[in-house]
């Protein structure tokens, strides 16, 4: 039987998402906390055990100033003990009926590039590639052979202030109002900031050549071919084309004191928040229709 869960399954259903995806219950006791009121999910009982279930998280999905109504389907797990037995797909099926009748559909970002032909063979259709590109410092001066950078003209215009959570995403909903992509709801996006802030990140508005953006970035450790040398992860700028994103990442870059970074963007929108096991050259986010 497929039906909603209710507050009696909550642990059953954080049981099965901890084994499925290695999550701690706190870190998912957390995410519907931030999700209170908007999280529905889905599970396949059978003799009154929870064999399957899935998420849905309210967004709207922006397409030519226009917004569609939408579900992010999330945490979609099945028992070990279950699998091969078409519980995934009926879960998928149940989701598309009744996503149908509300007047919505469904988009989700497959946990690797493998699953993206999982998912097109029930329903699901490539919308939006996410791309991880590699921008490296440039400027007046280059960092010497320890990494350090001098002062130079282009840190002299930049300036990081760090914000509150709720100031970034009034931020990036100003930046992105209207473009094409996926609007997170607001306690998804809470969740996604906050965790990141948690895992070491930095939460700040960039001014730089008299613009401002919405930044989400961290100082990561050294690869193996060159293990002395930082590198800046950027999640997310909220600039809205790939030259403005690059300039402003450059800038950041002289901010940091870093080499090189790797910079999250869609080729029509940025900000998704993807697995950090994603392969570097991204992966689908899928639409239902």
């Amino acid at each position: 039987m497929i039906r909603f869960g209710i507050e009696a399954d909550r642990q059953e259903i954080m049981e099965l998402w901890g084994e499925s995806f290695g999550d701690a219950q706190e870190e998912i006791a957390e995410i519907f906390r931030c999700l209170a009121g908007e999280v529905r999910v889905l599970v396949w009982e059978e003799s009154g055990k929870i064999w399957g279930q899935l998420c849905l998280i309210p967004v709207r999905l922006w397409s030519y100033g226009q917004a569609v109504k939408a579900e992010y389907i999330y945490a979609v797990a099945t028992k070990d003990t279950a699998r091969g037995r078409g519980v995934c797909t009926g879960l998928l099926n149940a989701a598309a009926t009744l996503l149908k009748e509300e007047g919505s559909c469904g988009v989700l970002v497959p946990g690797d590039s493998g699953l993206a032909k999982f998912y097109e063979k029930r329903g699901f259709s490539p919308c939006f590639r996410e791309k991880i590109w590699e921008v490296e410092v440039s400027g007046e001066k280059r960092p010497d052979s320890r990494g350090r950078v001098r002062e130079g003209s282009l840190r002299k215009r930049c300036v990081l202030e760090p914000v509150s959570v709720s100031s970034y995403i009034k931020c990036r909903r100003d930046a992105f109002a209207g473009a094409a992509g996926v609007e997170p709801s607001g306690g998804m996006l809470k969740y996604a900031v906050s965790s990141f802030v948690r895992e070491g990140g930095v939460c700040a508005k960039l001014l730089y050549e008299e613009n401002i953006y919405g930044v989400l970035c961290r100082r990561e450790s050294g690869t193996k071919s060159a293990p002395k040398e930082n590198m800046l992860l950027i999640q997310e700028i909220t600039a809205k084309g790939r030259e403005e994103a690059v300039c402003a990442a450059q800038a950041l870059l002289w901010h940091f004191d870093c080499r090189r970074a790797l910079l999250r963007r869609s080729y029509d929108v940025c900000g998704l928040y993807l697995p950090a096991e994603t392969e570097k050259d991204g992966c689908f986010n899928l639409v239902l229709n």
